[in-house]
C-alpha cells in the first residue's frame, strides 16, 4: 500500500512539473526581437538568385485578445548579396534612397484557442498590410510559431510576392539578363517575451 501511494504523488509530480511551466509558458505577453533571417529568392533569364537580411526589428503584442498586433521593420539596404552590382540594381529597383524601409503591420492575429506549450508548433493566420518601395497592399500569411525550450518565440514563414504589385520593376542588366516578376521570402523571426508591464 505504502508503495502504491509513493508511486501515485511521484506520478503526481511529474504531472505538475509538467502542466506548471506550460502555464508559465502563455504566449499572452509582449514579444521583442531578437533574431531574425530573411531570404529573397528570385529567378531570371540567366541563372536563379538570392538575396538575404539579417536585420530587423520589431514586436507582437498577445496581451489583448482583442487586439493583438505586431509590426516587422526591414531596413531595405540590409538585403544583401556578394555582388556589388547586383545589390546597386536591386536598391535602385525598391527605390531604397526614398523608402529605406520594408514594413509589415499586422492588423489582426488568429491563434489556436488552446495555448502553445514549450517545444510545441502551431500555426497562426495573421492578415496585414506589407509596404515596399512606398506602396502597400493587404496580405495573409500563416506562420508556423514554435515556443522554444529556451522560453522565445519563433515564426516562420514563406511569402510570395510579386514585384510590380508594389511598383517595382524586375531588374534587367546590360538589357539582356531580366529577372522574374515573382520572388519568395522565407522568413525566421525569434522573439523574447518582454518584462510585464515593460
Amino acid at each position: 500500500m505504502t508503495s502504491l501511494k509513493s508511486s501515485l504523488l511521484a506520478l503526481l509530480s511529474l504531472i505538475s512539473a509538467a502542466i506548471l511551466p506550460a502555464a508559465e509558458a502563455s504566449r499572452a505577453a509582449r514579444w521583442s526581437s531578437a533574431e531574425f533571417s530573411a531570404v529573397v529568392s528570385g529567378t531570371s533569364t540567366l541563372h536563379d538568385w538570392q538575396v538575404a537580411s539579417n536585420r530587423a526589428s520589431g514586436e507582437i503584442d498577445l496581451t489583448n485578445p482583442a487586439a493583438l498586433t505586431g509590426k516587422l521593420t526591414v531596413v531595405a539596404t540590409s538585403l544583401d548579396h556578394e555582388s556589388d552590382g547586383l545589390k546597386s540594381r536591386m536598391y535602385t529597383a525598391l527605390k531604397a534612397d526614398a523608402y529605406d524601409k520594408i514594413v509589415f503591420e499586422a492588423t489582426s492575429i488568429d491563434l489556436p484557442a488552446h495555448d502553445i506549450v514549450a517545444g510545441a508548433a502551431e500555426v497562426w493566420t495573421v492578415r496585414g498590410r506589407l509596404t515596399l518601395a512606398g506602396t502597400s497592399r493587404d496580405i495573409t500569411l500563416s506562420p508556423r510559431v514554435s515556443l522554444l525550450a529556451d522560453g522565445s518565440l519563433q515564426l516562420e514563414a514563406e511569402v510570395p510576392v510579386k514585384m510590380t504589385d508594389y511598383g517595382v520593376k524586375p531588374p534587367t542588366f546590360m538589357g539582356m539578363v531580366r529577372t522574374g516578376n515573382d520572388v519568395t521570402v522565407k522568413i525566421v523571426w525569434r522573439l523574447n517575451r518582454l518584462p510585464a508591464g515593460s
